[in-house]
Protein backbone atom coordinates (compact mmCIF):
# COMPACT_ATOMS: atom_id res chain seq x y z
CA UNK A 1 0.00 0.00 0.00
CA UNK A 2 2.63 2.57 1.02
CA UNK A 3 6.33 2.76 1.85
CA UNK A 4 8.50 5.45 3.43
CA UNK A 5 12.08 5.64 4.63
CA UNK A 6 12.48 7.33 8.01
CA UNK A 7 15.29 9.64 9.20
CA UNK A 8 17.20 6.65 10.59
CA UNK A 9 17.14 4.75 7.28
CA UNK A 10 14.45 2.25 8.26
CA UNK A 11 11.77 1.37 5.74
CA UNK A 12 8.13 1.31 6.88
CA UNK A 13 5.59 -0.61 4.84
CA UNK A 14 1.83 -0.32 5.18
CA UNK A 15 0.01 -3.48 4.15
CA UNK A 16 -3.45 -4.54 3.05
CA UNK A 17 -4.50 -6.48 6.13
CA UNK A 18 -1.08 -7.34 7.56
CA UNK A 19 -0.51 -4.18 9.59
CA UNK A 20 2.72 -2.19 9.56
CA UNK A 21 6.19 -3.60 8.90
CA UNK A 22 9.58 -2.04 9.64
CA UNK A 23 12.66 -3.16 7.73
CA UNK A 24 15.94 -2.07 9.33
CA UNK A 25 18.23 -3.51 6.64
CA UNK A 26 18.59 -6.84 8.41
CA UNK A 27 15.10 -8.00 9.25
CA UNK A 28 11.46 -7.14 9.72
CA UNK A 29 9.49 -6.08 12.79
CA UNK A 30 5.71 -6.29 12.38
CA UNK A 31 3.03 -4.29 14.15
CA UNK A 32 -0.69 -4.97 14.11
CA UNK A 33 -3.83 -4.30 16.12
CA UNK A 34 -2.36 -6.67 18.74
CA UNK A 35 0.30 -4.01 19.44
CA UNK A 36 -2.20 -1.11 19.31
CA UNK A 37 -2.37 -0.18 15.60
CA UNK A 38 -5.89 1.09 14.83
CA UNK A 39 -6.47 -1.20 11.82
CA UNK A 40 -4.36 -3.74 9.94
CA UNK A 41 -4.82 -2.06 6.55
CA UNK A 42 -2.54 1.00 6.32
CA UNK A 43 -3.23 3.38 3.39
CA UNK A 44 -0.74 6.15 4.19
CA UNK A 45 2.35 6.85 6.30
CA UNK A 46 4.33 9.98 7.12
CA UNK A 47 7.11 10.72 9.56
CA UNK A 48 6.61 14.02 11.36
CA UNK A 49 9.27 16.56 12.32
CA UNK A 50 9.82 14.91 15.70
CA UNK A 51 10.12 11.35 14.35
CA UNK A 52 6.62 10.05 15.08
CA UNK A 53 4.89 8.01 12.40
CA UNK A 54 1.33 8.90 11.43
CA UNK A 55 -0.64 6.10 9.80
CA UNK A 56 -3.91 6.41 7.90
CA UNK A 57 -5.93 3.21 8.16
CA UNK A 58 -8.94 1.59 6.54
CA UNK A 59 -11.67 2.02 9.13
CA UNK A 60 -9.58 2.57 12.25
CA UNK A 61 -8.85 6.25 11.74
CA UNK A 62 -5.31 7.49 12.35
CA UNK A 63 -2.57 5.90 14.45
CA UNK A 64 0.38 7.91 15.76
CA UNK A 65 3.38 5.70 16.57
CA UNK A 66 6.24 7.05 18.71
CA UNK A 67 8.38 3.94 18.26
CA UNK A 68 6.92 2.23 21.31
CA UNK A 69 3.23 3.09 21.64
CA UNK A 70 0.29 3.83 19.37
CA UNK A 71 -2.16 6.67 19.97
CA UNK A 72 -5.33 6.36 17.89
CA UNK A 73 -7.67 9.08 16.63
CA UNK A 74 -11.11 8.35 15.21
CA UNK A 75 -14.43 10.07 14.62
CA UNK A 76 -14.91 9.89 18.40
CA UNK A 77 -12.14 12.50 18.75
CA UNK A 78 -13.44 14.55 15.80
CA UNK A 79 -11.80 12.99 12.72
CA UNK A 80 -14.09 13.39 9.67
CA UNK A 81 -14.06 9.68 8.70
CA UNK A 82 -12.23 6.57 9.89
CA UNK A 83 -10.93 5.67 6.41
CA UNK A 84 -7.83 7.85 5.99
CA UNK A 85 -6.18 7.79 2.55
CA UNK A 86 -3.61 10.60 2.82
CA UNK A 87 -1.67 12.57 5.44
CA UNK A 88 0.53 15.66 5.42
CA UNK A 89 2.19 17.70 8.16
CA UNK A 90 2.30 21.35 7.15
CA UNK A 91 5.07 23.82 7.96
CA UNK A 92 3.10 25.12 10.96
CA UNK A 93 2.89 21.65 12.50
CA UNK A 94 -0.75 20.95 11.65
CA UNK A 95 -1.74 17.53 10.33
CA UNK A 96 -4.09 17.17 7.37
CA UNK A 97 -5.97 13.91 6.86
CA UNK A 98 -7.72 13.10 3.59
CA UNK A 99 -10.59 10.72 4.17
CA UNK A 100 -12.72 8.46 2.03
CA UNK A 101 -16.14 10.10 2.01
CA UNK A 102 -15.74 12.41 4.99
CA UNK A 103 -13.70 15.17 3.38
CA UNK A 104 -10.62 16.70 4.97
CA UNK A 105 -9.60 16.94 8.63
CA UNK A 106 -7.07 19.40 10.02
CA UNK A 107 -5.56 18.43 13.38
CA UNK A 108 -3.72 21.05 15.43
CA UNK A 109 -2.60 18.57 18.07
CA UNK A 110 -5.55 19.51 20.24
CA UNK A 111 -8.67 19.42 18.07
CA UNK A 112 -9.99 18.67 14.60
CA UNK A 113 -11.51 21.03 12.06
CA UNK A 114 -13.31 19.26 9.20
CA UNK A 115 -13.92 20.50 5.65
CA UNK A 116 -16.35 19.04 3.12
CA UNK A 117 -18.05 20.01 -0.13
CA UNK A 118 -20.24 22.33 1.98
CA UNK A 119 -17.05 24.39 2.57
CA UNK A 120 -16.02 24.31 -1.11
CA UNK A 121 -14.03 21.07 -1.23
CA UNK A 122 -14.20 19.56 -4.74
CA UNK A 123 -15.17 16.09 -3.45
CA UNK A 124 -15.33 14.38 -0.04
CA UNK A 125 -12.97 11.59 -1.15
CA UNK A 126 -9.50 13.11 -0.59
CA UNK A 127 -6.76 10.76 -1.81
CA UNK A 128 -3.71 13.04 -2.10
CA UNK A 129 -2.45 16.05 -0.14
CA UNK A 130 0.59 18.25 -0.76
CA UNK A 131 1.76 21.56 0.67
CA UNK A 132 3.46 23.96 -1.74
CA UNK A 133 6.31 26.39 -0.97
CA UNK A 134 3.82 29.17 -0.22
CA UNK A 135 2.00 27.13 2.42
CA UNK A 136 -1.03 26.28 0.30
CA UNK A 137 -2.47 22.82 0.86
CA UNK A 138 -3.44 21.08 -2.39
CA UNK A 139 -5.93 18.21 -2.43
CA UNK A 140 -6.49 15.56 -5.07
CA UNK A 141 -9.98 14.10 -4.87
CA UNK A 142 -11.72 11.16 -6.45
CA UNK A 143 -14.28 12.39 -8.95
CA UNK A 144 -14.10 16.08 -8.12
CA UNK A 145 -10.72 17.26 -9.31
CA UNK A 146 -8.41 19.33 -7.14
CA UNK A 147 -8.89 21.82 -4.34
CA UNK A 148 -6.57 24.35 -2.73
Amino acid sequence: RCIIQDKNGNYWLGTNGGGLSKFDGKGFTNYSTAQGLANNTVWSIIEDKTGNLWLGTNGGGVSKFDGENFTNYTTKQGLANNVVRSIVEDEKGNYWFGTDGGGLSKFSGNSFINYTTVHGLANNNVYNIKEDKSGNVWLGTSGGGSSR
